[in-house]
């Protein structure tokens, strides 16, 4: 790919906590984030996204992604944390 960016969220019980920065690599086949903070007992969840640029001259296989029908697109499942 010409460029991958990715960016990730973190929520404990609903609140925002933590944030990565938006994380970019040039013709690179993976990118990576995080977003910790310290442990608490909660109900975790997590939020991210990821943006690619193609090739100039290159047209992807399918039409569009992600598919809009989805709405969870992008969240994570909550999970409860016992620290």
């Amino acid at each position: 790919m010409s460029q991958l960016e990715t960016g990730v969220s973190l929520y404990r019980d609903g609140s925002l906590v933590a944030q990565s920065g938006p994380e970019r690599r040039s013709y690179a086949a993976v990118v990576q984030a995080n977003a910790s903070e310290q442990c608490h007992n909660a109900l975790y969840g997590s939020w991210r996204y990821f943006s690619v640029w193609f090739p100039p001259g290159y047209t992807p296989s399918w039409a569009t992604w992600p598919p809009s029908s989805d709405p969870s697109l992008g969240f994570g499942p909550g999970n409860a944390i016992t620290c």
